[in-house]
């Protein structure tokens, strides 16, 4: 099943950060035309992708919007513009870390699963959870990833 591993921390440097609201569908789109215009500047990708859905809405027509950022590491700085913003440094602390081996549309089990446990152990989720697909990946058949997912717990006991 899962193990869940604990006091894990998340660290990338020379961040590209893009948070925008659209349908799932339209991630891989969006993306691709995020690295397009970096690159278009001379700023290349580097290494892996993190994303984090911050939250889930619907909208007139019921389709779902989803909040999603997508973090990763950049060759270069750059001048934050509109939703496209550099940052120095993400740095997740204090981390829970679930590894999901499957089809991406299955993540819901890993996220349910350090639910559970987060309730079990009386933890108190403070962030997103954040999604590394892990270079692995780039082989993937059958619609198979190795996704690391990770969540900030409190540290407090309280």
């Amino acid at each position: 099943m899962y193990e869940v591993l604990e006091n894990k921390e998340l660290l990338f440097h020379s961040v590209a950060s893009y948070r925008t609201k659209f349908k799932p569908q339209e991630a891989n789109s969006i993306f691709g035309k995020i690295v397009e215009n970096l690159k278009m500047k001379g700023i290349e990708r580097i290494g892996q992708v993190i994303t984090a859905t911050h939250g889930l809405e619907e909208d007139s027509n019921k389709n779902i919007i989803a909040d999603i950022e997508f973090l990763f590491s950049v060759n270069k700085s750059f001048e934050s513009e509109d939703k496209l913003e550099f940052k120095q440094k993400f740095h997740l602390v204090n981390a829970l870390k679930i590894t999901h081996i499957g089809s991406p549309n299955d993540l819901n089990r890993s996220y349910q699963f350090l639910e559970d446990y987060i309730n079990k152990n009386k933890l108190l989720r403070i962030t997103s959870f954040y999604n590394v697909s892990t270079i692995e990946d780039q082989t993937k058949t059958e619609g198979q990833q190795i996704i690391e997912t990770y969540v900030g717990i409190n540290p407090s006991t309280l």
